[in-house]
């Protein structure tokens, strides 16, 4: 069983999910410090997974995957070509410790999706299953990042 801090969501409607509460992911490359913040209130519908996926491969919106699909709709949604920049969602930390708002940097679409890929795998997703939703994602994801 993983430890692996999940988002708390609330059920709009269906398919649509709100963030109850801030949403945040920390982790390090090479000795340099990153958080995303998800904020409270973010809408998602966790991941564009359809209905008859959910029987055939067990993805179901509230699964282990959760906590990536979030962060990767906030991604897409604030880096694509046509959306709308969040402010204060992307942080390193400086060498006093503190956190540096580094929101202005763009993501590509292919490093959103690496990231998508490294929480699932934090988040204890079966190798099998991330392997099929990030493949989806490399071949599909193209659709709602022209959005």
């Amino acid at each position: 069983m993983t430890s692996f801090k999940q988002p708390q969501l609330a059920f709009i409607t269906e398919g649509l999910y709100r963030i109850e509460e801030a949403y945040t992911y920390e982790w390090t490359v090479t000795n340099t410090h990153y958080k995303l913040v998800v904020p409270k209130g973010f809408e998602t519908d966790i991941a564009s997974v359809p209905r008859w996926a959910w029987s055939t491969f067990g993805i179901l919106p509230d699964g282990l995957h959760r906590g990536a699909a979030i962060l990767h709709d906030m991604l897409y949604r604030s880096n694509k070509p046509k959306g709308v920049r969040l402010k204060n969602y992307y942080f390193k930390r400086d060498i006093l410790g503190n956190w540096e708002n580094i929101s202005h940097v763009l993501w590509h679409r292919e490093n959103c999706d690496r990231l998508f890929m490294r929480v699932m795998k934090q988040a204890g997703v079966k190798p099998w299953k991330r392997w099929l939703m990030f493949k989806a994602l490399r071949l599909f994801g193209w659709i709602g990042w022209q959005r």
